[in-house]
């Protein structure tokens, strides 16, 4: 299995990482998958486990959503606990292999009306919100409260780079009023891969980030005043049909994916 990382941090803001790692077994692993999905304007949401059950439990959060009225439809709180109960059904009728592979999920958004006030600042409140099989009962991240999904031997490594970056928000935030908070969070973490490398961590990222401007989700990518890349995330699947194409590309079974 591999991972996604969240932090909920403070000034109203919150942000995570995820690597595009898919493994069969223990042995094989490709890097072919986006693993965080636009669920709403104000909602992210990612899976770690059983590819085709992260799959289905991202249709359940959007019917979920679907039938709600906006003033709740948007409140990632309340998601999350229809979630939970919608998610649980999901992994009750799934096959015995997407249960042995297991399944987890990682929810980052921004309240539509609350607001926090930081000195003269007024920001919006952020969440971060993990659910986590078989109950899927939702554990809602406090300040700087790091949460992970999925496992792997570099997850230790990109908790450090989270800490790092949670507790250098001086330097963040001094990028982010140039060049906005995504690109300035992008520089920092790819900044600190490249200069502190270690080796079983994953140099292709998306990187998530919620503010008062919204969430926005970008890859690490390294462009060169020529145009040519130092740094270029592969082809990655960006949906269920088009992973079932690349399984089948590679000649392993889709169902047996975990991530």
């Amino acid at each position: 299995m591999t991972w996604i990382i969240g932090v909920n941090s403070f000034m109203g803001y919150s942000f995570a990482l995820s690597d595009i790692k898919v493994s069969w077994g223990s042995n094989i692993e490709k890097d072919c998958l986006q693993k965080f999905y636009s669920i709403t304007n104000n909602m992210r949401a990612g899976f770690a486990g059983s590819v085709s059950l992260g799959f289905k439990m991202l249709i359940g959060l959007a019917e979920c959503i679907q039938n709600e009225k906006e003033e709740k439809g948007l409140i990632p709180t309340y998601i999350a606990q229809k979630w939970s109960r919608k998610a649980k059904r999901i992994y009750d009728n799934a096959s015995p292999i997407e249960k042995k592979l297991g399944c987890q999920l990682l929810m980052i958004g921004t309240f539509p009306e609350s607001k926090i006030d930081i000195g003269d600042i007024r920001n919006t409140k952020t969440a971060v919100i993990k659910l986590s099989g078989p109950n899927f009962k939702p554990y809602i991240a406090n300040q700087h409260d790091i949460v992970s999904i999925g496992s792997g031997s570099s997850i230790d490594e990109h908790k450090r780079l989270i800490e790092w970056c949670d507790s250098n928000v001086n330097n963040v935030f001094g990028f982010a009023e140039t060049i906005g908070l995504p690109a300035a969070f992008n520089i920092l973490v790819t900044d600190q891969l490249q200069n502190n490398p270690k080796f079983g961590i994953s140099k292709h990222l998306h990187i998530i980030t919620a503010d008062n401007r919204g969430i926005c989700m970008s890859n690490n990518n390294r462009q060169n005043e020529d145009g040519s890349y130092s740094l270029q995330m592969p082809k990655v699947a960006s949906g269920y049909k088009e992973f079932l194409e690349m399984a089948k590309g590679y000649g392993f079974r889709a169902e047996a994916a975990s991530t």
